[in-house]
């Protein structure tokens, strides 16, 4: 997480998807829906003073996704696509001066992504009779 001109930190990331894929074949669908994320961080100003961030953020993702290898015990996956992000709300703290502040509205951003990923089956689905 990066404010210009004023911080770079690292930062945990709470995510909620709910979305459709929309089948093309076996192995490669359309994926939309919407995200809510919640960025959370804390950073030392020039002064020493600590603050804490809370970013929250409503996505809409638009993904090509394809999977290789279905069913097996090792498949690989991935997908490409854009975003359109808005960041609803912000809020800083300085627990320590007491001071909060809470701001909304804060505007739009626009992106793309590229994923690409393992998955590794522990057990099998089938029942024995």
């Amino acid at each position: 997480m990066e404010a210009e001109n004023n911080f770079k930190v690292n930062a945990t990331l709470f995510e909620g998807i709910i979305g459709k894929e929309f089948f093309i074949r076996d192995s490669l669908n359309l994926f939309t829906g919407v995200e809510f994320l919640n960025i959370r961080a804390d950073f030392n100003d020039a002064l020493g003073n600590q603050f804490f961030i809370s970013n929250n953020h409503i996505n809409s993702p638009l993904s090509l996704q394809f999977e290789t290898n279905q069913g097996e015990v090792i498949s690989f996956f991935g997908s490409m696509g854009v975003y359109g992000s808005y960041l609803y709300s912000s809020i800083v703290e300085n627990i320590a001066s007491g001071v909060q502040v809470k701001e909304s509205g804060l505007g739009f951003n626009f992106g793309a992504h590229v994923n690409l990923a393992s998955k590794l089956q522990l057990m099998s689905s089938s029942i024995f009779v």
